[in-house]
Formats: C-alpha cells, sequence, structure tokens
C-alpha cells in the first residue's frame, strides 16, 4: 500500500463553535478540553476511519500552569495544562484525550521492521484568545516515553488506515480562539506499551524549555 500524503488533515474549528467545550474553561478563559471515553471511541483500524466520542465534562478542572520547565507533574487523559508565555500570560491549552494500540493493522509494517505495528494518541491544542499571531502546533512536539527510557517519533509516512481526523504532522498555524484535535500515529513495538505521551514544544529559539507528559493506562 502506498503512502497517502492527501490524509493529513485535522479538525481545526473556532472555539465559540464547539458544543463540546461547552461550560468548560481552563485559567485565562481558555476552554478546556472534553476526554474521550476510550471504551466506546468508535474502533480504528484497518482502513476504518471514524471521529471519535467525546462528551462535554463540566466539571474537567481548570488548566494547570506549569510551575518550571522540569516540573515533574504528571497529567491524566483529560486534564488540561496552560502553556504560558515569557511573561507568564496563558497563551495554550493543551491535553491528551486517549491512546489506542493496535491501530492501522492493514497499514505496512513500519520501515518492515518485524514486531513493530501502529499506536495513535488523541491530541487536542487550543490556542487562548491572547494567544500570539504566530501561534502553531504540529506533531514533531510529540513523542511516546517508554519505561526503559526510549522513545517513538512521529512516522514520517501518512497512510489511507491512519486514525482520522489526523493532528496535524507538520507545524501549522492556528488562530487565537481556535482549537486543534486529530490522532497522531507513531510506529510502537508491538510487545509494549508506551509510559507516557510526552510533549516537549520549541520556542522561538528552537530550544525545548518544557516537557509535559500524560499518563497511558494499561490495556
Amino acid at each position: 500500500m502506498r503512502p497517502a500524503v492527501f490524509a493529513r488533515t485535522a479538525v481545526l474549528v473556532p472555539v465559540a463553535a464547539l458544543g463540546l467545550v461547552a461550560g468548560c474553561t481552563g485559567s485565562g478563559g481558555t476552554p478546556a478540553a472534553a476526554p474521550v471515553n476510550a471504551g466506546s471511541a468508535s474502533a480504528i483500524a484497518g482502513g476504518a476511519s471514524a471521529q471519535p466520542d467525546v462528551e462535554p465534562t463540566p466539571s474537567l478542572p481548570a488548566g494547570r500552569p506549569p510551575t518550571s520547565g522540569s516540573d515533574t507533574h504528571v497529567w491524566k487523559f483529560g486534564e488540561v495544562w496552560n502553556g504560558l508565555d515569557a511573561a507568564g500570560k496563558v497563551i495554550s491549552a493543551v491535553t491528551v484525550l486517549g491512546y489506542r494500540q493496535p491501530v492501522a493493522q492493514a497499514a505496512p509494517v513500519p520501515g518492515g521492521q518485524p514486531g513493530f505495528g501502529w499506536g495513535a494518541t488523541l491530541i487536542r491544542v487550543c490556542a487562548d484568545r491572547g494567544a500570539p499571531a504566530d501561534f502553531s502546533v504540529g506533531g514533531p512536539e510529540w513523542a511516546l516515553a517508554y519505561q526503559d527510557g526510549s522513545r517513538q517519533r512521529l512516522s514520517n509516512v501518512t497512510y489511507q488506515d491512519f486514525p482520522s481526523p489526523q493532528y496535524p504532522t507538520e507545524a501549522v498555524p492556528v488562530r487565537a480562539g481556535e482549537c486543534v484535535q486529530g490522532w497522531l500515529t507513531f510506529p510502537v513495538p508491538k510487545a509494549k506499551r508506551p509510559e507516557f505521551v510526552e510533549y516537549a514544544p520549541a520556542r522561538a529559539n528552537g530550544k525545548v524549555t518544557v516537557q509535559r507528559r500524560w499518563d497511558v493506562p494499561a490495556a
């Protein structure tokens, strides 16, 4: 099966138009994300494409701002982290909504490596209304972290069988007040699950100063 380069799509919608965030706000007025019910989410594998089940969660707590670049707090799926600018102003609300493995079982084996398959994580990032004009999001900021210290980075190919909608695999601009939600698919060892979904955005100088983690529950 040939890679489908046209399949790189994501949900990009104005915050005001999203019924799923009604009644949910993070600090600074940033909308908080609604977690996916992983047990009832539509199965996405072998070429199937489906919108995951998402429900409003008015009781979701406000986003937690970072205390330092080395903050070791681990978030649970659906919990929101608020990104800050250099002046301490909230510019984004970031969360991981779920993880699925295996997915895309009809897609070619990653790199032809025996024992490997595909896993995907559902991500949501909202740009606060005070976000800078050059605010952007993209897949390279994300990785899967394993207990042995290894990391799995984003696949450099995209197949039609990957879960949809897809989160941007390259940096794309996001306007203030808008959210991006979609699945990122990674090549993964079949015999183990990641311990964390890891977010490490680079700043203007290209240096990573923040690292945040969301816990991946056991299967």
